[in-house]
Order: C-alpha cells, then sequence, then structure tokens
C-alpha cells in the first residue's frame, strides 16, 4: 500500500476562539481558553494514535496515513526490541474496519491487501493462508496490483489455496502489465521453466529485460546465465558478464559467484584468478 500523510485521525486539533482578557470571568476563561494543536506526532507518540486509528472513520486518506505510522511503528518497536503485537492488532482492527467497507474508492483495495499480508505473515493474528488469500482476492478484483503479485504467489506456491501454476501466471501477467517488478521476475520464471505456460526462453528474457530495468538484482543475474548459455538471446560472454556484474554490485551472491567464474574461465573478460577470488570472497 503507498504511503502518504493524509487528513484524518493524526490531524491538529481545531483551536477555540480567544476571548477578550478584560472582563472576562473564570469560568468565561475556561470555556475559551485556546487549545493548543497538535505537534507532528514523533517517534513515541505513533505508537499511541494506533488505537485512535483503529476507532476512526475509514478513508483513502485514514489508510494510508494509517501505514505512515504502523511502518514508524514497526521501526521504534524493532529498534526497542519491543514486543510489536500490540502494533498490529490495532492496524488488523483498522484494516479489518476498511476491508469490510463496500466502497471500493474508500481505500478499501489497500486495507483489503494489508490484511492479506497479515494473515500470510502471521502479523497480529494467527497465520492463515486461506485468509490472506481470501483478502488477496477482493483487492486484486480491484485491480490492486501489490494483491494481484501476492494472489499469484499464493497460486504458485500453494498457499492456502490448490497450486495452481496458470493461475499464477494469470495474476502475475496482470500484476506485470503495471510494471511490478517481483511479478514481471516471477512472470519470466515460468516461463523460463515453463509453468502454467509453454517454456518460452525468449518470452522469459522478454520479462527480465523489464525487470532488470528496474534493477531486479535477480532478473539481472538471470539475463546473465541466458547470455552466457545463449538461451532466448544469441551468446554473449561479454553481456553475460555485463549483467552479473550489474547485479553483484547490488550484493546479490549468486552473480558474485557468477562473475567469479568468468574471472577464473576467461569468459567476456581476460583471466584474471586474484579478481576471480575477489569476487568469490565476496559470494562466501
Amino acid at each position: 500500500a503507498g504511503a502518504g500523510a493524509g487528513a484524518g485521525a493524526g490531524a491538529g486539533a481545531e483551536a477555540a476562539a480567544a476571548g477578550s482578557k478584560e472582563g472576562t470571568t473564570g469560568e468565561q476563561k475556561k470555556k475559551k481558553k485556546k487549545k493548543k494543536k497538535d505537534k507532528s506526532p514523533g517517534a513515541d507518540e505513533d505508537l499511541s494514535l494506533l488505537e485512535k486509528y483503529a476507532k476512526s472513520k475509514i478513508t483513502k486518506e485514514i489508510v494510508d496515513e494509517g501505514v505512515t505510522i504502523y511502518l514508524k511503528s514497526k521501526n521504534l518497536v524493532d529498534q526497542r526490541n519491543m514486543s510489536w503485537d500490540n502494533v498490529d492488532k490495532s492496524f488488523i482492527e483498522l484494516w479489518t474496519t476498511a476491508a469490510d467497507q463496500e466502497d471500493s474508492s474508500e481505500g478499501v483495495d489497500a486495507a483489503q491487501n494489508n490484511l492479506g499480508i497479515c494473515y500470510k505473515e502471521g502479523q497480529g493474528v494467527d497465520q492463515d493462508f486461506k485468509e490472506a488469500v481470501r483478502w488477496f482476492r477482493l483487492a486484486a478484483a480491484q485491480n490492486h496490483v501489490n494483491a494481484q503479485y501476492n494472489l499469484g504467489v499464493c497460486y504458485k506456491e500453494g498457499l492456502g489455496i490448490d497450486q495452481d501454476f496458470k493461475e499464477a501466471v494469470r495474476w502475475f501477467r496482470l500484476a506485470a502489465d503495471q510494471d511490478h517488478v517481483n511479478a514481471q521476475f516471477h512472470l519470466g520464471i515460468c516461463y523460463k521453466e515453463g509453468e502454467g505456460v509453454d517454456q518460452d526462453f525468449k518470452e522469459a528474457v522478454k520479462w527480465f529485460r523489464l525487470a532488470a530495468a528496474q534493477e531486479c538484482a535477480e532478473a539481472q543475474n538471470v539475463l546473465g546465465i541466458f547470455y552466457q548459455a545463449g538461451q532466448g538471446v544469441d551468446q554473449d560472454f561479454s553481456e553475460a558478464v555485463r549483467w552479473f556484474r550489474l547485479a553483484a554490485d547490488q550484493e546479490d551472491v549468486l552473480a558474485q559467484f557468477n562473475l567469479g567464474n568468468c574471472y577464473a574461465n576467461g569468459k567476456g573478460v581476460d583471466q584474471d584468478f586474484k579478481e576471480a577470488v575477489r569476487w568469490f570472497r565476496l559470494a562466501a
């Protein structure tokens, strides 16, 4: 779910009008006393806002701002080694309330996807893959790209539903067509392995290339392998090295190992055992 600052439960309180200093009784002063606007919440205040968010009238802004507070709260809890069951449970309540609404314009799809993730990961609720699939499907039907990808993963791995590669491909494609990088990579894998589709290395290369252009290190490494083997592309050891290096520079261990092999065997680069050792050491 996208995280953005919204107007809602976290907004400052409206200030009361100030009364005249002269001739104002104590009672009037009390009534007319200015309310200070809430300051922007700091890390400590974030946790105290959770219950307020959970009980608020749900709007898209509340859901989006809730995500911001949620992520900040997770960081705070992680830093302090605290148990963050309460953080999860407060947002489970928030997202359940939002997800149960019928009006998709009110941020329901984002809440449904977030709730699916919580059930899939067992965060704030008992892990329940079937329930995760139910919420992913509701959000995916509203064209929520992350939910479409998540549903594809469930079908591919058989989580909460019978394993079905064709259905996985269908959902990956819907997300990949919206430039979802992980969906593009997984769709490439499906074509590479012939899972849910006929094996097609050229089509696999197409999707890996799209994911690699978004700096997906795994896709860059696989492209290197394809160029090295001449699968779906003309064999080109120099191009293989280029892709291995891009992924290796992102600390992809497999790419670091593959690049080390290129230097050790002089494939696409001059043979250089010292450079080979350097990359093997990084991968070790």
